[in-house]
C-alpha cells in the first residue's frame, strides 16, 4: 500500500509487521525502475525472514497531509492561471506534511497584487468545503484536461 516518492509527492512511511513478530519501519519508498517498488527501513524488533506473511501499514496522518498539499498545488495552478493565463505552466512542484512549493514559469515578475489574489481565490475555494475527486490517467491525458 506505500505511495513511492514521484510527481514532487513524497513517499509513504509506515510498518512492515512480520508473522513472526518481526517489525520494520519503513522510512521511504523510491520506483527505480517501473514495477519496481524499493521500500527503504530500519528493523525495529526481531529478524526478517524471505517468505514470511507481512501485514503493511502506512502512516494515515501523513499520508492525508501530503493528500492535502498535493491538492493544494491544483488550487494554486489554476488560480495562477486564472490570474496569468496559460503562461503559468507547472514547472514542479513538492508535497510534504504541511507544506508543498510550487515552480512555474513566468516572463515577468508576478506582482504582488496577483499573489494576492491568487491566495484569495484558492482560500474561497477551499471554504467551500468541496470534495475531491480523483481520476487516475497518464501525464498527457492530465494535461490535455489542464494539468
Amino acid at each position: 500500500p506505500f505511495y513511492a516518492e514521484g510527481g514532487g509527492q513524497l513517499a509513504d512511511t509506515g510498518r512492515i509487521r512480520l508473522d513472526t513478530g518481526a517489525v520494520i519501519e519503513v522510512r521511504d519508498v523510491q520506483k527505480p525502475v517501473p514495477g519496481v517498488h524499493v521500500h527503504k527501513g530500519v528493523v525495529q524488533v526481531g529478524e526478517v525472514t524471505v517468505g514470511a506473511p507481512v501485514f503493511a501499514s502506512i502512516d494515515a496522518t501523513r499520508r492525508r497531509a501530503i493528500a492535502r498539499a498535493h491538492s493544494a498545488t491544483h488550487l494554486t495552478h489554476q488560480a495562477l492561471r486564472d490570474a496569468l493565463g496559460p503562461t503559468a505552466a507547472q514547472a514542479g512542484s513538492e508535497n510534504s506534511p504541511g507544506r508543498f512549493r510550487f515552480d512555474f514559469g513566468s516572463p515577468a515578475a508576478v506582482p504582488g497584487t496577483v499573489l494576492t489574489d491568487v491566495e484569495q481565490r484558492i482560500n474561497e475555494v477551499l471554504s467551500r468545503e468541496l470534495d475531491v475527486q480523483a481520476e487516475v490517467m497518464s501525464i498527457d491525458e492530465a494535461k490535455k484536461q489542464g494539468a
